[in-house]
């Protein structure tokens, strides 16, 4: 029995090693250009600690008690090293560009390649095609809209009161810092990732769906996974049914995202922060009527 717990420690010690140096990763800023795979290892992080924690409770029983509070610690020890690389990685946005004017509907054509952008525009909309990605950055009270015909990354940061209404195949999609936000998309081929979001509605589909750090929430999905919380809080998921679009419409725009139309895990939530039986009060379920 000796035996068996010393390598059930060993194996744990090993975890928590392995989790430690894959979050002590250099970061040369090239996270601007494709934030995408920098969150694909934070978020690899964050599950492979969420596994560690779940070893550690299964192996209680068996453990010493000095063993289980050093192990306790150690997974503390980790969620607060992924939340310092996540804010360091990506900053909470600072400032807003409050005297920008003001117009009630923006539309730009994200085409790649395209030389077509001249100073009024830039000053107007601020979408910036980086790489393979469409920005928006620190707008107040703005209704903006995408045409995606590169299916490329949607990248929306530091925005406040907005409506950003995407159309179009999208490869991915990435929300910092927003506040009081509505976004809308139609089918992503990759995932979408959310941090720092508060009192915002989304309304997407995609095949995995991630939020950090985020409160008073309202999600309609289409997910071929069940969707990750992480130190969130009033969160409600709800079916995604986009009300301007036919049933046969939607359909072909799922399909063309490698989405399964009639397949939707909306309702399977995960909460990394919650590993009782009992379901997670961070969280509720919206029946559609």
């Amino acid at each position: 029995m000796e035996g068996e717990v010393s390598l059930l420690l060993q194996g744990l010690d090993a975890a928590v090693s392995d989790v430690r140096r894959s979050l002590e990763f250099k970061y040369d800023g090239k996270a601007d250009g494709d934030p995408v795979l920098v969150l694909e290892l934070l978020n690899k992080a964050v599950e492979r600690i969420s596994e560690v924690e779940s070893r550690v409770n299964a192996a209680r029983l068996y453990l010493p008690s000095y063993d289980v509070r050093r192990l306790v610690e150690a997974c503390a020890s980790l969620e607060k090293l992924e939340k310092k690389r996540r804010e360091e990685i990506f900053p909470k946005q600072k400032f807003k560009f409050r005297n920008l004017d003001k117009v009630v509907s923006r539309e730009v054509e994200a085409v790649k390649g395209s030389q077509d952008r001249t100073s009024s525009r830039r000053i107007m909309v601020e979408a910036l095609v980086r790489g393979k990605s469409i920005r928006f950055e620190n707008q107040v009270g703005e209704t903006l809209e995408v045409v995606n015909k590169g299916r490329d990354s949607v990248v929306l940061l530091g925005l406040e009161r907005c409506t950003v209404r995407v159309k179009g195949l999208g490869s991915s999609l990435f929300l910092s810092d927003l506040d009081d936000c509505r976004i809308e998309t139609e089918p992503m081929s990759g995932s979408a990732h959310l941090t720092r979001c508060s009192n915002c509605v989304v309304e997407t589909a995609c095949h995995q769906f991630r939020v950090h750090d985020s409160a008073n929430c309202h999600f309609f999905l289409h997910v071929s996974s069940g969707p990750i919380v992480e130190r969130c809080s009033q969160l409600q998921f709800s079916s995604y049914s986009p009300a301007y679009q036919e049933d046969s419409e939607l359909a072909d725009l799922l399909n063309r995202a490698r989405l399964n139309p009639s397949e939707n895990r909306w309702r399977e939530v995960k909460d990394f922060n919650w590993l009782k039986i009992q379901p997670s009060p961070n969280f509720a379920l919206i029946q559609p009527d």
